[in-house]
């Protein structure tokens, strides 16, 4: 019988050789670990990790960060997280003590500033979340190099689902027979205001703790009648009661429209995203503000 070519090798290239079977299988590197303050944040950074990364959110169904305080399991997220995304300027009080003994880094998308900021609500303007993902895509590849090419590639995704987002905003609100939001609750939509061309008038200011007094709610009643609103708005989490009583008051409709920091736990089995969040403000815009145009479709109204 012939001899094989490997039988007649020399000693040390035949131990090489079965040296390199042996070699034991590197194991698979551990997925980076991101935990996000909100929603809209736990969001973006799902659609530029993509789905090796493990993107926790920080806040529990229907919770807002000015009031939620961490419980021990949510400091030790933040300890064991790569990177914590959150909102900052003051949103989130708690961050920076449960941040500061963590291994890894935190992105801000507000710097911190001396008694916070006025309205933190950046990500309710769809042309901001546009240039966020695009922050997020650099720090996720600042953290693991070998993957920034597909970190680009991903925000570049989210960034034209954002653009075409934006784009609807702008046909429906920029033909509408009224130009004022008209809100039974803290000023939470200047961004989106500002983005649109749009004026914000609030119940209660900047505050989301402040009460209403009498006069303001006479106020805002006359001024949503003067201006021809079709409806005022409110925050779902915050209840409806002040909205039902200043909408009668006004004689137009009551619709929620979301700040988006979280959801509750039936759009959480629905499986609602933010891109579904965003689009349904514009639903409720459109019908509060009387515009000519139809959002696209998709855009479905909370009731």
């Amino acid at each position: 019988m012939p001899r094989s070519p490997l039988s007649r090798a020399p000693l040390p290239l035949l131990l090489a050789v079965l040296a390199a079977f042996c070699l034991p299988v590197p194991a698979p590197a551990a997925p980076l670990r991101i935990v996000a303050s909100i929603l809209p944040l736990r969001d973006m950074a799902q659609m530029v990790a993509g789905p090796g990364a493990e993107v926790t959110l920080l806040l529990p169904p229907g919770a807002g960060p000015h009031a939620w305080s961490p419980r021990p399991g949510d400091m030790e997220r933040l300890r064991r997280a790569d990177l914590v995304v959150a909102v900052g300027g003051g949103l989130e009080p708690w961050l920076r003590d449960l941040a500061a003994g963590g291994k890894g880094r935190v992105l801000s998308a507000l710097p911190d500033r001396p008694g916070g900021h006025a309205d933190p609500h950046v990500w309710l303007d769809p042309g901001w979340d546009r240039a966020f993902v695009h922050r997020l895509a650099e720090a996720l590849a600042a953290l693991d190099p070998g993957g920034a090419a597909g970190y680009a590639r991903r925000a570049a995704a989210a960034a034209a689902a954002f653009a075409a987002i934006d784009a609807d905003y702008r046909r429906v609100l920029g033909a509408c027979a009224a130009r004022t939001l008209v809100v039974a609750g803290h000023a939470a939509f200047g961004h989106l205001a500002r983005a649109y061309g749009l004026e914000q008038q609030a119940l209660t200011g900047r505050s989301p703790d402040a009460r209403p007094s009498p006069r303001r709610m006479a106020e805002l009643a006359g001024l949503a009648r003067r201006r021809g609103v079709a409806a005022v708005f409110y925050e779902p989490g915050e209840g409806d009661r002040l909205a039902r009583a200043l909408a009668r008051e006004a004689g137009v409709k009551a619709l929620p429209l979301t700040p988006g920091v979280a959801l509750d736990r039936a759009d959480i089995r629905a499986g609602v995203t933010f891109l579904d969040l965003l689009r349904r403000n514009l639903r409720n815009l459109a019908a509060g503000l009387g515009c000519r145009q139809e959002p696209q479709a998709g855009a479905e109204a909370s009731p």
